[in-house]
């Protein structure tokens, strides 16, 4: 195994494990305020917020390894039907477009949490927090997301697949 594909192994098992923590304290909380609500007639009035960006960071943080899995957002209806090595050809395509993409969003998430900041945004809610930290998480899973499709792009390029799945299973042809 390479050193690339050690470290995007560690990288993968991190994110998950965090991701999945704060997805499961999202969880957690809504079902916390649902009892607090219905059972002892009151909320709490950080709560929601709390909720909603535990759940963003954790999507966030499991995009890039989701899509490392093959488990992120994919057509492939046209691209099973090709052979093996137009299917190569369209994920090497399909792969350049996502990095291509993040890129951008990286551009456009820094530049709005710098406008953010710049302004001085706060939440609405009573915890008053600076909205440019809370939307970094934003530019930042853009950017790992990135590094997966930069590392999908070396497997590809350099025919490191184990098999000539398309898109649907992971590069490294597993399911």
């Amino acid at each position: 195994m390479n050193p690339l594909h050690r470290f995007s192994d560690v990288i993968e098992r991190i994110l998950n494990v965090v991701g999945g923590l704060l997805i499961g304290i999202s969880t957690l909380l809504a079902v916390m305020e649902v009892v607090c609500r219905y059972f002892f007639g009151f909320t709490h009035s950080w709560a929601e917020e709390i909720i909603v960006y535990t759940a963003i960071y954790g999507i966030f943080l499991v995009a890039g390894p989701n899509l490392k899995q093959g488990i992120h957002i994919n057509i492939d209806l046209l691209v099973t039907r090709l052979s093996p090595k137009w299917r190569r050809v369209m994920d090497l395509i399909a792969n350049a477009a996502g990095l291509l993409i993040s890129f951008f969003l990286i551009y456009a998430g820094v530049s709005y949490v710098v406008y953010l900041k710049k302004v001085g945004v706060l939440s609405t809610s009573s915890l008053e927090a600076p909205m440019y930290l809370i939307l970094l998480i934003f530019p930042f899973g853009m950017g790992l997301l990135a590094f997966f499709y930069f590392e999908r792009l070396i497997f590809l390029f350099f025919g490191l697949n184990k098999s000539e799945d398309s898109t649907a299973s992971t590069y490294r042809g597993e399911l």
